[in-house]
Order: C-alpha cells, then structure tokens, then sequence
C-alpha cells in the first residue's frame, strides 16, 4: 500500500481502475501517495473518454505545454493544435476572418484593460497621498503615536513600490502583446472552450463559474456511449500553476463564493466593515443583481450552404438576482469571444468586490484606524 492512508491509498487506485478498465495495475509496495496521484492522473487523463482534453492537460505534446518551451519554434501551437482537432473532427479548419475577428477584439479589450488598470493605479496613488498626508498632519500634534505614524508611512511607501512597479509590468505587457494572436492571450481554461466553438470537440461542453480562489472551468464529454462519457473541472489558478510552475495536479476544490452574502451586499444589507478614504465610494465597488455567476456552453452542427459543417454556439448565462439568458453566435468568433470574456471579467469583478467588502485594503485599515484614534481624543477631551 502506498506511504499513506489505507483509505486514501485505495479511493486513488480504485478511481483509476473505473477510469480505465483495460489498465495493468502497477506494483503498489513501494509506491507513495504523490506516485499513485501521477499514476491515477496519467492514466485517467491518456482514457479515450478523455480525449482530447486530457492529452491538452498533461501530454508532454501539449499545445500548452510546447507554448512555454523557450526553444520550440515560434509558432502558435494553440491554433495549429485546433486546425488539426476541427478536421479530425470533420469541420473545416478556422478561418482567417474568424481569426481576424477574434484578434480585433483582443487588441480593443487589450487597450481598455491596460487604460483601466493605469486609471486605478492613479486612483489609488490619490488615495495613498491622502494617507500620508492625514499622517504627516497627525505627527504635528504633541500627543501623537510615533510608532502608528512610522508604521503607516512605511506601509504607504511599500504600497507605492507596488503599484509604480505593478503598472510597468502592464505597460510592458500591452507593449510584448500588441502583435499577439488572440487565441494565445486567453486563459487556458477559456481556450479549450473556444475549441468546442469551433467543432474541435464535438459532444463536449463547458462550463465556467467562480470560486474564492479565482475563475473554474468545467468541461464534460456527452459521447452517445456511456463508457466514453467523462468531466472534469479545474480552476485557471490550478492550471496557471501546473503548466507554469510545473507544479503536479492537485484538483483541490475551490472555496465557493458565499453567495448569499453577495446578495446582501447588492441589496444594502451587509456594508463592508472598513471606512473609505476621501474619493473611495462604497459603490464603486460594488456588484449589481445582473452580474454573472456562471455560464455554460454548448455548440450544435449545421450544414453551411457549400456542403460543409459549422458550428452554432448556444451560450447560457446566470447571474447573481436568479436571471438566466440564452445567446446564440453562428460564425461569429469576436463577438462570442467578447460575451464570454465579459461574462468572466463580471465573475472576477464579483470576485474582487467581495473580497474588497470582506476585509478592505490597508489603506482603509489604516483610515479606519485614524478614525478610532481621531475619536478616542475626542473622548478623552
């Protein structure tokens, strides 16, 4: 048995032999827990039911993985891997205006994420000045706390650092990304969607949600059979660490997102427990009833005009108020690629919201905390 628990040891292998009832069992003696998860997860992810997701996760082939080898040819491997799928699959490869239309919209959606980000910087930079400036007047005063006062300016003068810094590195992001192919700048999770788009991976559909720990991607396989019928999930972060960091998979479950108290935020009942700074509202930050929860997608085959197949994408969404919506895109790769990435850019700004109304950042701590302070002299006066 493995260098584990026995129930843990035997839930992974008998896991593996449901996912594959033709595998040869290894030798189990000398085989550690971390050794049957690589075993259990090459095995499930190499099952027909699992192809091709599975290989995109963890071949060494991986169009992912090749992307990242500094030196492989400087091709897109993303859009050469899924020209390959859709005629396997008996589709024709994506076209160039499809492509066109995808990369016009990443180029926009580019600007305005790198325009947005500087315009926060330069916000919150107002905001830590009117924190120091708060300070620097309290130092003035006889009976002031010097270790308070130093804390905070050395807290203000870190944070300044980090975001001087924080918005050279997306300045020269947009900068290395301006000719970039669209498929190559969507999060992988996002990307392997788009191959069901594009009929890469007929019978497969997907779905994304939010969790604390970020955006989680679901992908299921509808095959007629029984037997090659398989799904997984897995969040962004998980897969940012795996291909980057070449971290081993984990498939922990994410944190969900206590919804309920997302609801009494939106509906006034649940402030946030920190004071905002001058020119920091409330409301800014935060999320409507009409912002996303979830989304799903699914494709359907059509026959084009000239005798081949394409593809309509039928996209559901869900949002925080219980409302549900269905569009539908037929050869319309920019436009659906802009309602799915605004469907995930509200899930993060609810994400973001929520986690800002939870616990608030420092300079609301330390603005809360003149406050207290401000109120106690009062008191003692």
């Amino acid at each position: 048995m493995p260098d584990t628990t026995d129930a843990q040891g035997t839930a992974i292998y008998q896991s593996a032999g449901k996912a594959c009832e033709t595998c040869t069992m290894p030798d189990m003696s000398n085989m550690n827990w971390d050794d049957g998860a690589k075993w259990f997860y090459s095995t499930f992810f190499a099952t027909p039911r699992m192809w091709p997701v599975g290989y995109i996760l963890n071949d060494a082939y991986s169009p992912l993985r090749l992307e990242l080898e500094p030196e492989s040819p400087k091709i897109n491997w993303r859009d050469a891997f899924e020209d390959l799928l859709a005629l396997q699959s008996g589709h024709s490869m994506v076209s160039e205006a499809s492509r066109k239309g995808e990369d016009a919209f990443a180029a926009r959606r580019r600007f305005e994420n790198t325009s947005w980000f500087i315009s926060q910087t330069n916000f919150q930079l107002q905001s830590l000045h009117t924190i120091v400036e708060i300070v620097k007047a309290r130092q003035k005063k006889a009976d002031h706390d010097v270790e308070s006062a130093q804390r905070m300016l050395a807290l203000a003068e870190s944070d300044l650092k980090t975001l001087v810094a924080g918005a050279q590195d997306r300045q020269a992001d947009f900068e290395r990304l301006r000719d970039s192919k669209a498929s190559s700048q969507k999060p992988r999770g996002q990307w392997i969607a788009s191959l069901i788009h594009s009929g890469a991976l007929p019978n497969w559909t997907w779905a994304m949600g939010s969790s604390l720990n970020g955006p989680v991607m679901g992908f299921q396989n509808h095959d007629p059979s029984p037997k090659l019928q398989a799904s997984i999930a897995v969040s962004e972060t998980e897969l940012q660490q795996t291909f980057e960091d070449r971290r081993p998979w984990d498939f922990d479950s994410p944190e969900p997102i206590p919804w309920s108290q997302v609801r009494a935020m939106i509906n006034g009942k649940n402030g946030p427990p920190w004071v905002s700074v001058p020119g920091h509202p409330f409301e800014d930050f935060k999320p409507s009833g009409s912002s996303l929860t979830a989304q799903y997608g699914r494709v359907e085959s059509v026959k084009l005009p000239d005798g081949s197949l394409g593809t309509k994408v039928v996209i559901h969404s869900r949002s925080v108020d219980g409302k549900r919506e269905n569009k539908e895109y037929f050869q319309e790769a920019g436009k659906l690629f802009e309602d799915i990435e605004n469907g995930r850019k509200s899930m993060a700004f609810v994400l973001n919201s929520f986690m800002r109304m939870s616990h608030g950042d420092w300079n609301d701590q330390i603005a809360q905390e003149i406050k207290e302070q401000d109120e106690g002299s009062s008191l003692a006066t």
